[in-house]
């Protein structure tokens, strides 16, 4: 005879209290017991994982809590860099940057594969009450190995896109040739190649009526942001050959880059300074054409100021800038001297043109 066992039957009320206390001791297993610890539970490949697993992060950076993070550094970067060199990488980096405190809004979450990106913007403090802050916009990139998602690389990567935008075949050869001739100019100098050309798949150019300029960069979050960068080109290039469009590529993509390096870093950069940099490519793209395409271009402006087009009336002001910098370095050396004396040159060009003058607020 079986012995009658009588099952107690939870309340509602001790069903509650059971719940509230389970959810009371994950948050301190959560809070105090080391993450090497919960490795052995196994997170999801997904949106909700890969978020909470950020929300951690973020928490023990705020509170400073390093060695807690290390733990969540992917197997490449953990053999890349030991515990005692991270730890020492992120106190100078805390006595560089003065961060007080941070805020974190989660944009959108990408899954591709074994990778993970988190498309945030993180608002830094600068000082206690927040009133100077350091707004950044840029990816988190996460690599989910051994069932669990690890922080993959640093520093961000620039454009996640694997696929270009669909934009016209003259822009791309253009772009081709623009990226090739700066490829060549480093591999001649031996030079680290600075260009992280990752960028070119954000870009989206199309044509427009862009109201007598030959480009436009649209600086506003709903014409651009981190996945889009879009650049507007006249009609008028569409008669125009590559070495042109190149040209007027080269300024727009710098544009571009730079719109791109201010939010990613939190780093504003001025309107003359943008424009500056951007004639200064053009100029250094220019002297990067090889013989065939640059006696093309002088064959064109040998027919007078006066008779050229906008852009090579551009490409004669900077040449004409390049040989003021040249009598000032009484050199032809172009790359110790007078890359350097010519960006002041080009400063005031942009200072007293009418024109910049009035996008940039100078009057």
């Amino acid at each position: 005879m079986r012995k009658k066992i009588n099952r107690h039957k939870f309340t509602s009320l001790e069903k509650i209290l059971l719940l509230i206390l389970g959810i009371i001791v994950f948050k301190f297993i959560i809070s105090f017991v080391n993450l090497p610890l919960l490795n052995f539970i196994p997170e999801l490949k997904t949106e909700a994982a890969l978020k909470r697993k950020y929300l951690v992060l973020v928490r023990l950076e705020d509170n400073k809590e390093y060695s807690k993070v290390y733990n969540l550094l992917s197997n490449e970067l953990q053999k890349e860099k030991s515990l005692s060199d991270y730890l020492e990488s992120m106190e100078k980096s805390d006595k560089k940057n003065n961060v007080k405190s941070s805020q974190v809004y989660i944009n959108k979450i990408i899954l591709d594969g074994n990778a993970g990106y988190i498309d945030r913007t993180k608002t830094n403090c600068l000082n206690e009450n927040c009133s100077q802050t350091k707004i950044q916009r840029n990816y988190k990139k996460w690599v989910y190995e051994n069932y669990h998602w690890r922080v993959a690389n640093t520093p961000a990567p620039r454009c996640i896109r694997k696929e270009p935008y669909n934009i016209a075949p003259e822009f791309e050869r253009a772009l081709n040739l623009m990226k090739q001739r700066f490829n060549d100019w480093y591999k001649q100098y031996n030079t680290e190649n600075l260009a992280d050309w990752s960028y070119l798949n954000c870009l989206d150019i199309q044509y427009s009526n862009t109201d007598k300029t030959e480009g436009i960069f649209t600086l506003d979050e709903e014409g651009s942001n981190i996945d889009r960068l879009l650049i507007k080109v006249d009609y008028s290039y569409r008669n125009n050959d590559d070495l042109l469009t190149a040209f007027v590529l080269v300024h727009e993509t710098t544009h571009a880059n730079n719109y791109l390096n201010s939010i990613m870093s939190g780093d504003k950069i001025s309107c003359v300074e943008d424009e500056v940099s951007s004639f200064y490519n053009q100029l250094l793209l220019g002297g990067l054409f090889n013989q065939e395409e640059r006696e093309s271009l002088n064959r064109r402006l040998q027919k007078g100021y006066n008779n050229l087009n906008n852009q090579l009336k551009i490409s004669w002001d900077l040449l004409d800038l390049k040989d003021k910098a040249r009598k000032i370095c009484r050199t032809e050396d172009f790359n110790n001297c007078v890359m350097k004396e010519v960006i002041p040159l080009i400063e005031d060009m942009v200072r007293n043109n009418p024109y910049y003058q009035k996008q940039c607020g100078l009057n």
